[in-house]
């Protein structure tokens, strides 16, 4: 009986483990928003993986939102942290906001 219970504890403990290593969700992926000015925009949270420059990263995710818009973006909030894997893979975790600009058109 007691063996039974180690097992469950086990299994247990393991998957709070596995769901905390799990990353956040939502992963690259950008959720529309409207700003508290009612403009249009976007949100999301992810990694920017095999890479140790900053910059490297804020323009990945620039270009993501840029994407994400359909043309130029202001980030409002671009919040990039180390999260290099336990075998030194270099990773930024980031949390990320932007503005979708009005798209300019250009004359003929």
């Amino acid at each position: 009986m007691a063996n039974k219970r180690k097992a469950w504890l086990l299994i247990v403990a393991g998957a709070l483990a596995l769901a905390a290593c799990g990353g956040p969700s939502g992963n690259n992926f950008p959720v529309p928003l409207v700003l508290s000015d009612g403009a249009r925009g976007y949100s999301m949270r992810g990694y920017v993986s095999y890479t140790s420059s900053r910059e490297t990263a804020v323009d990945e995710v620039t270009g993501r939102m840029t994407t994400a818009c359909g043309g130029p973006v202001e980030m409002k909030l671009l919040d990039l942290s180390r999260a290099d894997s336990i075998g030194g893979v270099p990773h930024f975790l980031y949390e990320a906001v932007a503005r979708c600009l009005p798209q300019t058109s250009k004359a003929s």
